[in-house]
């Protein structure tokens, strides 16, 4: 397995997205380590809101489950990727839930620990689920069709 101080995470280009409005990026992770490590399955990903301290949006992130790949990372820069889609606000009704700013997500696998990367700042729904991803695969892909 890999271990999070060995991996570097960012966010890939956003694109637009299947669901109208919405959008997806890629979540990067880089072996930085000698050795190779490996991710495997779906991972429960949750937006998270900086403020003056690191807190998790309350709302969860629904998991696209049929892609559950097992990726082996290479030493020194082996690459995997999970799709992350989050849906447009303007999908809610915002008298009823309020907005927040993500700028990081936290990561678990199973056979992981948790693993934490920063976003750009990007408003998400606060209350209701309005992010979803994608299995972990081989390199840099941004796609949640569910056979890529």
């Amino acid at each position: 397995m890999c271990v999070p101080t060995s991996i570097d995470v960012h966010f890939g280009p956003t694109v637009a997205g299947v669901i109208p409005g919405s959008s997806t990026a890629p979540i990067v992770f880089t072996n930085t380590s000698n050795a190779a490590c490996y991710l495997d399955a779906v991972p429960t990903v949750q937006p998270v809101a900086r403020h003056s301290s690191l807190s998790l949006v309350s709302s969860g992130g629904l998991i696209i489950g049929a892609r559950d790949d097992f990726v082996l990372l290479g030493a020194r820069s082996g690459m995997a990727s999970v799709t992350f889609e989050m849906l447009s606000l303007s999908t809610f009704v915002h008298a009823t839930y309020a907005s927040v700013i993500m700028n990081a997500l936290r990561v678990e696998f199973q056979t992981a620990p948790t693993i934490t990367g920063s976003t750009p700042s990007i408003h998400i729904c606060s209350q209701k689920m309005s992010t979803m991803n994608a299995g972990v695969v081989t390199g840099v892909v941004n796609n949640l069709n569910r056979s890529a």
